[in-house]
C-alpha cells in the first residue's frame, strides 16, 4: 500500500457520546492525546460499539488497496490485501468542505476543519492545518479500530 493514499492518522479518546436522538446511531466526540485535534462522528452502533473514554485509532485514506482504478466498486477491493483488514469499522464517504478556524491568539498554529459525509452519517475533523494538508475535495475511506 502506497503511503500517499494515507491522508490522516491519529489516536483519540472518546470524550462524549450522544445516542439519544436516533436508534442505532450515535454521535461521538473525540480528542487526540496532544489535544490539538478533535472530531465528531456519527457511527452505526449496531455495527460498532463504543463507550465513553474508549481509545480509538482513526485513519483516513484515498484508497484502501493498490488498485489504481477508482471506478471499481469497493467490494472488488476486498479480493486482495487491503487496509480494511487492519480495522474494525470502515466507511466510504466524500470530503466535501474545508474551512479555516479563526484563532484568538497569534502564538498558536492555524487550524482547519474538514467536513465529510458518509451517506448521511457526518464527520467534522478539526486539526492544525499541517495535519490536514493532504486533504482535498474527494472520496475518502474512514477506518476505525479500538486501541
Amino acid at each position: 500500500m502506497a503511503d500517499d493514499s494515507l491522508l490522516f492518522e491519529d489516536t483519540f479518546t472518546i470524550t462524549s457520546l450522544n445516542d439519544e436522538k436516533y436508534d442505532r446511531v450515535a454521535r461521538i466526540f473525540g480528542t487526540s492525546a496532544d489535544s490539538q485535534t478533535s472530531f465528531n462522528l456519527d457511527i452505526n452502533t449496531d455495527l460498532y460499539k463504543v463507550a465513553l473514554h474508549d481509545g480509538i485509532h482513526v485513519a483516513m485514506a484515498s484508497k484502501i488497496n493498490d488498485e489504481d482504478d477508482p471506478s471499481k466498486a469497493w467490494r472488488a477491493a476486498t479480493q486482495g490485501p487491503s487496509m480494511m483488514d487492519m480495522y474494525e469499522y470502515v466507511c466510504l464517504g466524500t470530503l466535501y468542505r474545508f474551512e479555516e478556524v479563526n484563532e484568538s491568539s497569534e502564538n498558536t498554529s492555524r487550524s482547519a476543519r474538514a467536513y465529510i459525509s458518509f451517506g448521511g452519517m457526518l464527520m467534522m475533523l478539526e486539526a492544525p492545518e499541517v495535519k490536514l494538508r493532504k486533504f482535498k475535495v474527494q472520496n475518502v475511506y474512514l477506518l476505525l479500530k479500538k486501541e
